[in-house]
């Protein structure tokens, strides 16, 4: 996940973020990568406003949900003995487990992210 400072900038649908003063379209006129963070001036086509962003890229945690009450983290577990194939059918095996709610819940989900 990235997370650009700590201001919330408006962004267009492209992705790149607009003018803070102007609401304007904004080029990137340099980018420094500092190992941790990007440092990356902008320049407003309209205005000629320039500021600077600092990103950071922040590890976001995958959780499960083992039943209504308990959330915990996922750890994937690998075992050298185990093939592929074994490992989709115990996938599949949780899956049967689930109620089927939640199955449509969930493919609604993936179809919405796929289109």
């Amino acid at each position: 996940m990235l997370r650009v400072s700590s201001k919330l900038f408006a962004v267009d649908k492209a992705g790149m973020l607009k003018c803070p003063k102007c609401v304007g379209a904004t080029i990137i006129i340099d980018s420094r990568d500092s190992g941790e963070r990007i440092r990356r001036r902008h320049k407003c086509r309209a205005c000629l406003f320039r500021f600077t962003t600092y990103e950071v890229i922040e590890d976001q945690e995958i959780e499960k949900q083992r039943n209504k009450a308990r959330v915990e983290a996922y750890r994937k577990k690998y075992n050298a003995d185990k093939r592929p194939d074994q490992e989709i059918l115990d996938g599949l095996d949780e899956v049967e487990q689930r109620p089927p709610e939640d199955l449509i819940h969930l493919a609604v989900y993936v179809m919405s992210v796929i289109k």
